[in-house]
């Protein structure tokens, strides 16, 4: 990838993940069905698999059918490193603990195990914290998230699992940037190099390694998947989601370089920074609204009032009026600043710098 060497530390990659691998959607295979998979993905010069074998508490095959996706993989010389969807906070901590269970049990199996965290785990650090240690009671093998690319946008809890996991993959949607590999780059890149900093400052070091996910999905073009592979080959590892739209692009992918961990390249231009939104301003309607309970002032440049307004103006979300000034929580080691307005409750992370709003529905970040 287009890296500047200073901007990521570049932690050694698991060997086993290096290369070309392709993932599975909602599907179960019968021995027959995973056969003819094996040996087409053979043909394509792939190097492993990724199906999914769990949802939630619910195994999708027992131990004696997770070793035929292993054993014959292995009959066409690829590796299978299975995931599982995960629901963790959504149901609970019961949940947590059996998601964390099928996650080792999974992994003792395959030496590897992929936990899909999305949008359960949004704002929710403490559970992933939980997850993530409960596992390791159970594994210490490869464990390797799945997570939103854009961590500044959707607040995945990406530094409380980083202590916990080898590696992440973040999927690259390229729908979201017309289908251009450089746009999406420039996109995803900077907030990731936040996220690196950010480790280092927690005493984390860095960021665990970065196993890039590619969507085939919205017609995209093979030059645009080739370019992408291209600019993020350094990585050591691409995944293609997912196999029933793979075949248009088999060709275009086979020639293109097969990823390899080398030190990063830099980059042909500079990375963009991370934008800063420019502060917004109370107006007299946004006041009134602010004091409609109490007369608790107005800090018009601190985090909690800034995100108020921009879900007022540019969601179109209204929290309601503040039910008490801001105050400090200490939470399980963390500093946080809280505030309860009359629809939700802001609460500002000190150490990472996430707001996350807590609302009826689920937690947000704006």
């Amino acid at each position: 990838m287009t890296l500047r060497s200073s901007a990521l530390t570049y932690p050694q990659l698991p060997s086993l993940m290096s290369g070309r691998w392709l993932w599975f959607g909602l599907r179960q295979f019968t021995r027959t069905q995973w056969q003819d998979i094996c040996r087409q993905a053979s043909a394509w010069q792939i190097q492993g698999l990724h199906p999914k074998v769990a949802d939630g508490l619910t195994p999708w095959y027992g131990q004696d059918d997770l070793h035929m996706l292993k054993d014959i993989a292995a009959q066409y010389h690829l590796h299978v490193v299975p995931y599982h969807y995960c629901y963790g906070p959504q149901f609970g901590s019961n949940q947590i603990r059996g998601e964390a269970e099928i996650s080792a049990w999974i992994g003792t199996l395959f030496g590897a195990v992929i936990p899909d965290i999305e949008d359960q785990y949004m704002g929710q650090y403490e559970s992933a914290t939980s997850f993530g240690q409960q596992v390791r009671e159970r594994f210490t093998g490869l464990w390797l998230p799945t997570l939103y690319a854009n961590p500044l946008v959707h607040p995945v809890p990406l530094l409380a699992l980083n202590p916990y996991m080898d590696a992440w993959l973040p999927q690259v949607y390229f729908a979201e940037w017309n289908g251009n590999a450089q746009t999406a780059i420039d996109y995803v890149y900077p907030q990731w190099q936040y996220f690196e900093q950010q480790a280092a400052r927690t005493g984390q070091n860095h960021l665990k390694p970065i196993l890039p996910i590619i969507s085939l999905a919205n017609q995209v073009a093979p030059a645009q998947i080739v370019d992408f592979i291209v600019l993020m080959q350094h990585y050591g590892y691409i995944g293609c989601w997912h196999y029933d739209l793979y075949a248009p692009y088999a060709s275009s992918i086979l020639h293109a370089p097969e990823p390899t961990l080398t030190q990063p390249i830099g980059p042909t231009r500079p990375t963009p920074p991370v934008p800063t939104p420019a502060p917004c301003s109370f107006n007299d309607d946004d006041r009134q609204v602010w004091t409609l309970y109490k007369d608790i002032p107005i800090h018009e440049e601190a985090a909690i009032e800034q995100s108020w307004l921009r879900a007022r103006y540019q969601h179109g979300w209204n929290f309601g009026p503040p039910l008490e000034q801001e105050h400090h929580v200490e939470r399980v080691s963390h500093a946080y600043i809280e505030q309860q307005f009359s629809a939700a409750r802001a609460s500002y992370e000190l150490e990472n710098g996430l707001l996350t709003w807590w609302t009826a529905s689920g937690p947000v970040r704006i």
